[in-house]
């Protein structure tokens, strides 16, 4: 699962990593408890980062799809495929489809692109980044393929999109 972290959050965790590699070098009475507390302050910022309910980190069974859910929302950038998601929750891709449509109304791949062209909107409209950049940046590995699915959604381009807002 990867997390992305804007400047002051990554200094913040990055301030963080650093308290734990210091304390593990020493040999005091408290270093144990700074350690404990500081993997656990690191646990909780990263579950607020993946917008995990507090009372959920606490029940007892996993509610799978919210896993898959912040699975996908966490790794779209990455180039992603049915099969490797389902690969990480231990399902067969077949099953892993039917699962997800079931809980979600839609098919894992129909939620993933509709996840990446969102954030793609908001790269066409809030920044000058290059068509290509965004394509690479939402997870495409082709711009064609991004192309398509942009003009599927939007009914236009990227560059009619920014043109007229």
């Amino acid at each position: 699962m990867v997390v992305y972290w804007d400047g002051d959050e990554l200094t913040g965790v990055d301030r963080l990593f650093r308290i734990l590699l210091e304390e593990s070098k020493r040999e005091d009475s408290y270093s144990a408890d700074i350690i404990k507390n500081t993997v656990m302050t690191l646990c909780l910022l990263f579950f607020r980062k993946l917008n995990v309910e507090k009372a959920s980190v606490h029940r007892n069974g996993s509610n799978r799809i919210n896993d898959i859910i912040i699975f996908i929302q966490n790794n779209f950038r990455r180039p992603l495929s049915v099969t490797g998601i389902a690969e990480c929750f231990y399902m067969n891709s077949e099953y892993f489809t039917r699962y997800f449509k079931k809980h979600m109304g839609i098919g894992p791949r129909e939620y993933l692109t509709a996840v990446r062209m969102e954030h793609a909107k908001k790269l066409v409209c809030q920044s000058n980044m290059k068509i290509i950049d965004i394509a690479m940046d939402c997870g495409y590995g082709s711009v064609t393929t991004f192309l398509r699915d942009f003009k599927q959604k939007y009914n236009c381009t990227p560059k009619q999109m920014r043109e007229n807002p």
